[in-house]
């Protein structure tokens, strides 16, 4: 089965595939499984299915990822000028921002 999978260039685990239906008793539903090649070409186009899904909601994630960074950007660069600095804050060591300063913002602006 896992030779069949693999020269098919299925992209779901072989392993996966006969444990699942193992422990279903190689039955889809109440009704015995007639063809497992049949199966697998049934597993490939949900494998499909979910690459698209994640790859889109990868996308949002980024798109929104973007805009809270932008909002983020926007409320310290306010932060700045409230403050009479010109410019990004600039730490100690007349470098950008580290990670914990920009935690400190977040925690500040309540993000």
């Amino acid at each position: 089965m896992a030779a069949h999978i693999a020269a098919k260039g299925y992209a779901f685990d072989a392993e996966e595939f006969w444990n699942f239906y193992e422990s279903k008793g190689w039955r889809i539903g109440s009704h015995a499984m007639k063809s497992w090649p049949a199966a697998c070409v049934t597993w490939q186009k949900i494998e499909e299915r979910r690459d698209k899904r994640n790859a889109h909601l990868d996308a949002k994630m980024d798109e929104r990822a973007e805009k809270r960074q932008a909002h983020l950007d926007a409320k310290m660069h306010e932060r700045d000028r409230m403050r009479g600095n010109s410019g990004r804050r600039k730490a100690d060591n007349n470098v950008e921002m580290t990670d914990e300063v920009r935690e400190e913002v977040r925690r500040d602006f309540a993000l």
